[in-house]
């Protein structure tokens, strides 16, 4: 419960902080990105589930706090 808790925290900050620079900051190639972010996030995790655990086997990080952490941010 922990680790959600902690994920869902990370996700809201970052969330507002991508908000804000889309909507108040003007930078080269922003529709760019900004249409590379969006179709991120139509990505299910479970379709990237191998790819991410393989490299959490490569980093040595299985059946450990870091393992469950780092490969879903």
């Amino acid at each position: 419960m922990t680790l959600n808790k902690f994920h869902g925290i990370i996700a809201i900050i970052v969330g507002a902080m991508a908000a804000y620079a889309f909507s108040k900051i003007n930078f080269k190639c922003k529709d760019i990105i900004f249409i590379i972010f969006i179709s991120s996030l139509m990505i299910p995790k479970e379709i990237m589930i191998v790819a991410l655990f393989r490299i959490t086997q490569q980093f040595g990080m299985v059946n450990s706090y870091n393992g469950m952490i780092w490969r879903w941010l």
